[in-house]
């Protein structure tokens, strides 16, 4: 997520509850989760049952996630939401993803890259894409990131949800805060400027905002 236009690609909400929101009997369901050797995994599989007319479906989940260096890892996900009876009706969800991180940048910074790439299928034929990445530097002197990430317009996770979509979005920004040495009242300044830029997907400009902060002050006593 970034600020309130989340993608999520999994959200276990939206097991037991039709598309429009009405609940579904459960019938049964099971989850795995473990770790096996340096893969995290996880499967989740929840069948529910008609109900006054509501179609039952199928729930399927699966996440694999490799843990590689010291603080990095490649993953990838998959979904599936199945109607009983109408395989014409099949959505489903998969992409990858990916952290690279170390804190021993030129000694003892941080670095770090993340990204990830979904596609969603839908049976109008509407298939859509989101992907996005963020590189950035998260120290205490400076902190500086870059995050860019787009949603196409029939982007439409079978068992997640996203906020917004046909968009693309840029956020630069930086700050710095020094730490002043032998003082017993401020602990931290902070003075930092961030863009946010989001246009549709033919680059159209959207809306645009800078923000500017002068001065942050962070006292011993933690205010």
């Amino acid at each position: 997520s970034s600020g309130d236009l989340i993608v999520n690609p999994f959200f276990s909400r939206r097991i037991g509850l039709t598309p429009s929101g009405t609940p579904q009997t459960i019938n049964y369901g099971g989850k795995v989760t473990g770790q096996l050797g340096r893969q995290d995994v996880g499967f989740l599989h929840v069948r529910t049952g008609e109900d006054n007319g509501i179609v039952g479906e199928e729930f399927t989940v699966g996440r694999v996630r490799r843990r590689v260096l010291a603080q990095s890892y490649v993953g990838g996900i998959y979904t599936r939401r199945d109607p009983h009876g109408n395989v014409a009706s099949t959505r489903q969800t998969a992409g990858a993803d990916f952290r690279l991180a170390t804190s021993r940048f030129r000694g003892n910074q941080n670095l770090e890259a993340t990204g990830y790439f979904l596609h969603a299928d839908n049976p109008s034929g509407a298939d859509g894409n989101s992907f996005g990445m963020t590189a950035g530097m998260p120290n205490d002197l400076w902190n500086i990131q870059m995050a860019a990430r787009q949603v196409d317009v029939g982007f439409d996770p079978a068992i997640g949800f996203v906020t917004r979509r046909g968009y693309r979005r840029y956020q630069p920004s930086v700050e710095y805060g020094p730490r002043p040495r032998g003082s017993k009242i401020v602990r931290r300044y902070a003075f930092g400027t961030g863009l946010d830029v989001q246009t549709d997907v033919q680059n159209e400009l959207l809306s645009r905002s800078l923000d500017v902060k002068l001065l942050d002050v962070q006292f011993q006593s933690q205010d």
